[in-house]
């Protein structure tokens, strides 16, 4: 839905009961043909409508109506009821009727707007759940990378891509590494980033998928090796499909020597 959509919605269950003034009319009218989002809401308070039995034809109501009126809701007196508890209003069945219908079309356009309003807050919830998950994993790589650099066998190799490029921080004798990484292009939703570590006979292992934060071209990672660093004797990272592949497959964009 637009902007349009949300400025002429709370005229649709008034278009739907015929109680629009011409303007009005003509310019949902206009939007509805293009319009599937709209179409759909407007089908349901026809739905309510329809239900009620209320679709009569426009009538235009005889001269005598307000006298009529008048009278059908002239204050009961006492004496004619059973005793002066029964003093009222008499209304007509047609009015009860009209008010349910109007009734019922506000309900709804309540209930859509209320439902609406909660999709929005529980995609604003998934979002915040995702946010706590990408800054919980960058304040674990930072504790990682903050206790690998007091390692007294700690080293750094240097990360180089064509247009990306970093640091790998690791200790040989640990299954743990940092990777920092800057220049990475935020991937499509079908795509992910793959780190492996390159053996001495140059088999590649797979170290663990990541993808680039929205916003940002900073990238920090934790490596997990299957065994210490120190038995291979380099990196890489390449674009493979979501959730990894079990070899490298796609382009290669980091490449480091240890």
């Amino acid at each position: 839905m637009n902007d349009v959509c949300l400025e002429l919605e709370p005229m649709l269950a008034g278009f739907a009961l015929g109680a629009l003034d011409p303007g009005d009319l003509e310019k949902v009218r206009e939007h509805l043909g293009s319009c599937p989002d709209c179409r759909a809401i407007l089908a349901d308070y026809h739905g309510v409508v329809e239900g009620l039995m209320l679709s009569p034809l426009p009538v235009r109501p005889p001269a005598r109506l307000r006298k009529n009126l008048a009278a059908a809701t002239r204050p009961v007196r006492a004496d004619e009821g059973r005793g002066w508890m029964r003093v009222g209003w008499r209304i007509p069945a047609w009015a009860g009727l009209a008010a349910l219908v109007i009734l019922v079309g506000v309900n709804g356009l309540v209930l859509g707007q209320t439902s609406r309003l909660l999709s929005a807050q529980e995609r604003r919830l998934d979002q915040l759940l995702q946010d706590q998950a990408t800054l919980s994993a960058d304040l674990q790589a930072n504790q990682t990378a903050t206790a690998l650099i007091t390692y007294p066998n700690s080293a750094v190799a240097q990360v180089e891509g064509d247009s990306a490029y970093g640091t790998f921080v690791y200790d040989p004798g640990l299954r743990v590494a940092v990777l920092y990484a800057w220049g990475l292009d935020r991937l499509p939703s079908d795509k992910t980033y793959q780190a492996w570590l390159i053996d001495n006979s140059g088999d590649r292992t797979d170290a663990g998928v990541f993808q680039v934060s929205e916003g940002t071209r900073f990238t920090l990672f934790v490596v997990s090796a299957s065994s210490p660093l120190g038995e291979f004797s380099g990196m890489g990272v390449t674009i493979e499909p979501a959730g990894g592949s079990a070899g490298p497959t796609g382009p290669r964009v980091l490449t480091a020597d240890f």
